[in-house]
């Protein structure tokens, strides 16, 4: 599909539109900016939600082979502020962030964005840059919505003025289109997959089923599928299958097989252009074999992989479970100490080790939390060994900046070891009472109690207390979550095949949990929703419905069945999502706006979304209670926060 060719004349134009386009807010040095140049910014806040503030900060975002970040140093000037920045090689297009706190000038919605040029006009890749600013990256960093027609627009400025870009960008174009509901679109896309049929060329017939998927058209994409895969049997789609194949296996010998077969098959080039590299399933296959306890295995792939640093996260994981589990706590020691070295490093080798995805603030802050999150691990393996004192030398410091529930709790165990009886019960106490304290916190806070009052007499009252406290304070910090809004209506049908309707259960409140067999957050919430079922069983006035979807696999159901059996979930009313207009299994999650899972909403009995919760904190007890009381609160009728607040008070 060609464009209108009179754009492609009118470079200039392009350039005075650019020159124009922006906010008077900001304005450039040179508003035809290229790269290498180092470019004098204005920025004049006024009318912006920053008006008047003092301390703004900056950052901005090189659009190129990824996307690179930097803070800015601005300096105060008038009413407005000055500041420079150096445009990198490599960049298409690059967009400014203002803010102070979590208060950001939006620009009306259009954000701050400038294509770069040469030879007086945009480069090529520069208007595509811009189409993902407005379709995703600029709502990510900088808040401003989504503007599906400013993609388009884009898009097509692209091809006009590039027209041999079109085959690098129009399936996303397309996709765009599909969303506009643009008349025609449908017949433009049959008459480029009638074009791409006649080619010889894999990654073109994979364009054909993604095309075929994008009209909705499930049996020829997956018919596509299978003749790419019959055609091309050493080509990306078996790869892929074979990646699959790898990352799902659970058993370590037969992961160990397909890893073999698959390096045999393919060379590290080929597998960077697949779902995964090489160097990923060497970290999943040392994973697995650390998990497994078979630590000279482990110790082979984990000396293999190219960028250590990407082991930390799994190695802190792992030694964190064995401490958990009280096994193997020497290897715990020595694997969270290893991950703790690496953390250290990048906090006291910043620039040296920051991503391009990092500003330095921030990257500083990211080293500096996972630092602690490490080090916090490595203080509790030690005190589970009975060494104490070095113990509290890496939890002390870890407590004092961050005080949060794990943290605390591990604080108040190892000053408890050492003899700080008192201090350990006030910790104790403090999470209890603010709704942070688990069946464990509790029975510790028994302990201490006992050794500071000499005796339990009086406990049960403390900490009947104590609890009434938590619950009074989490349902008025829940009552200010408040919403109240129609909950879209659905009919789908659960494992059984049974149909089930949101309307037919008015009158009850309904919990909808949306969750997938491969989600890590959702498996591991399931545990504390099985324990609200459980004691909302025998109230018939409320229902728990867990919509299982976005599954990828073909035969999904089966999964999600044998799931649900392994894991004891019989008692769960599980529904199945239906396919959605982009093909997969997103009908009533897309519907419900769903952007990640899991996530819950809690609908009262007229229908109306009151909760919505999105991801799990990790503690069961605290889901119990959380859940709990927004369930007590949507089965009365809705008022608003302030008077919600002031009622529970």
């Amino acid at each position: 599909m060609k464009f209108i060719a009179m754009l492609c004349a009118l470079p200039g134009l392009f350039a005075l539109q650019y020159a124009t386009a922006q906010d008077n807010r900001l304005s450039l040095s040179n508003n035809r900016p290229a790269a290498g140049q180092t470019i004098t910014f204005t920025y004049n806040p006024e009318g912006s939600p920053l008006t008047g503030k003092d301390a703004i900060a900056a950052e901005i975002y090189y659009m190129g082979k990824g996307t690179a970040v930097e803070d800015i140093d601005m300096k105060r000037e008038g009413t407005g502020w000055i500041g420079k920045i150096q445009i990198p090689a490599d960049t298409k297009a690059f967009f400014f962030k203002f803010y102070k706190g979590t208060e950001k000038d939006k620009n009306d919605q259009k954000g701050f964005i400038w294509p770069v040029y040469k030879d007086g006009k945009p480069v090529s890749g520069a208007y595509a840059a811009e189409a993902t600013f407005y379709g995703s990256l600029g709502n990510y960093y900088t808040g401003i919505k989504k503007d599906t027609s400013e993609v388009i627009k884009m898009y097509e400025k692209e091809f006009a003025l590039y027209p041999e870009n079109e085959n690098s960008y129009k399936l996303s174009y397309y996709r765009y289109l599909i969303l506009t509901k643009r008349p025609g679109v449908d017949q433009q896309i049959e008459q480029e997959i009638a074009l791409l049929l006649k080619s010889n060329n894999e990654r073109d017939l994979m364009k054909v089923q993604s095309y075929f998927a994008l009209l909705n058209k499930r049996s020829q994409s997956d018919s596509m599928t299978t003749v790419i895969k019959n055609k091309f049997p050493d080509g990306a789609l078996v790869m892929n299958d074979a990646t699959l194949a790898f990352y799902k296996e659970k058993d370590v010998e037969k992961k160990q097989r397909l890893y073999d077969a698959y390096t045999k098959k393919y060379t590290a080039e080929q597998s960077a252009r697949g779902l995964i590299g090489i160097d990923d399933m060497k970290l999943m296959l040392a994973s697995a074999y650390v998990q497994g306890g078979m630590y000279s295995q482990f110790d082979v792939y984990a000396g293999q992989i190219t960028d250590k640093k990407r082991l930390a996260p799994m190695l802190n994981s792992v030694a964190y479970e064995m401490a958990q589990k009280g096994t193997d706590l020497v290897k715990a020691e020595q694997l969270s100490k290893q991950a703790l070295d690496m953390a250290d490093n990048d906090r006291k080798n910043l620039t040296q080790n920051k991503p391009q995805a990092y500003t330095l603030t921030a990257w500083n802050k990211a080293a500096n939390q996972t630092y602690r999150i490490y080090a916090d691990t490595y203080a509790f393996i030690l005190y589970k060994q009975g060494k104490y004192q070095e113990a509290l030398a890496y939890q002390k410091p870890v407590y004092e900046i961050s005080k949060g529930p794990e943290v605390s709790e591990h604080y108040a165990l190892i000053v408890a070891a050492l003899g700080s009886n008192r201090e350990a019960m006030d910790i104790f106490e403090t999470l209890v009472k603010t709704g942070k304290g688990s069946k464990d916190v509790r029975s510790e806070l028994k302990n201490e109690y006992v050794k500071v009052k000499g005796s339990d007499a009086g406990y049960d009252e403390y900490l009947a207390a104590l609890t009434e406290q938590a619950t009074a304070k989490n349902r008025e910090a829940i009552a200010k979550q408040a919403i109240n809004e129609p909950a879209p209506i659905f009919t789908i049908k659960d494992l059984d095949g049974k149909t089930i309707a949101l309307q037919d259960l008015k009158g009850k409140v309904v919990i909808v949990d949306f969750w997938a067999t491969w989600c890590g957050p959702c498996k591991a919430s399931l545990p504390a929703m099985q324990m609200a079922v459980n004691k909302y069983k025998n109230n018939p006035g409320v229902v728990f419905l867990f919509i299982d979807t976005w599954e990828t696999d073909a035969d999904f159901i089966t999964g999600v069945k044998k799931f649900v059996a392994d894991n004891k979930y019989n008692d769960m009313q599980v529904l199945i999502d239906e396919k959605g207009s982009d093909g997969r299994q997103s009908k009533v999650v897309s519907a419900y706006k769903v952007s990640g899972i899991p996530t819950k909403f809690v609908i009262d009995k007229d229908g109306n979304i009151r909760f919505k919760v999105i991801g799990f904190a990790g503690s069961a007890d605290a889901l119990v209670d959380e859940v709990s009381s927004m369930v007590d609160i949507a089965a009365t009728p809705y008022v608003a926060k302030a008077k919600a607040v002031a009622e529970l008070k």
